[in-house]
């Protein structure tokens, strides 16, 4: 019984998963824009990174956004997928992860706003994280382009960075 009402439960959220963010082929779905506007940003963040991405441009999504390189069929050149406090230590801590991004740097740099209470710190780029991975985008990359709000900020919002 209690699997049964968790199973009804799950499909009550994935039935309002209606906006597609890609073909139908490879989609996405999300919630639609009254239950959660975000989708409209991510569709908005698409179309201006798909405007402004060169083909087979290699974009790394911080700290966390594989469905984005997914969505823009780019590759991401990094080992990593995930760059959340405990995938961090995985690595060997920040530090590391910069020397390893410096082998082989993306073209491209996605942030995007990521909640991250979960794990006792503050947002991406905060003392304690992400702070040196964002020290590096911020001296090797500029801002291109943002929709929504700041994405290290309360709000959400996705930035493109392209490398200088």
């Amino acid at each position: 019984a209690v699997v049964a009402s968790h199973l009804a439960w799950t499909a009550s959220f994935h039935a309002l998963k209606t906006r597609r963010h890609a073909p139908p082929a490879d989609s996405v779905r999300t919630y639609a824009p009254r239950h959660d506007p975000r989708g409209l940003l991510l569709d908005a963040f698409l179309a201006e990174a798909r405007r402004l991405l060169p083909p087979g441009a290699s974009v790394l999504a911080l700290p966390e956004g594989s469905a984005v390189n997914f969505l823009l069929g780019a590759r991401n050149p990094s080992p990593f997928l995930l760059f959340l406090p405990e995938d961090l230590l995985l690595f060997g801590g920040e530090a590391a992860a910069v020397a390893r991004l410096e082998l082989a740097p993306p073209d491209f740099v996605v942030l995007l706003s990521r909640e991250t209470r979960e794990f006792g710190v503050g947002p991406f780029g905060s003392p304690g994280y992400g702070e040196a991975l964002l020290a590096w985008v911020r001296s090797r990359y500029r801002e291109e382009g943002r929709v929504g709000d700041d994405p290290l900020g309360a709000g959400f919002g996705l930035s493109l960075w392209k490398r200088r």
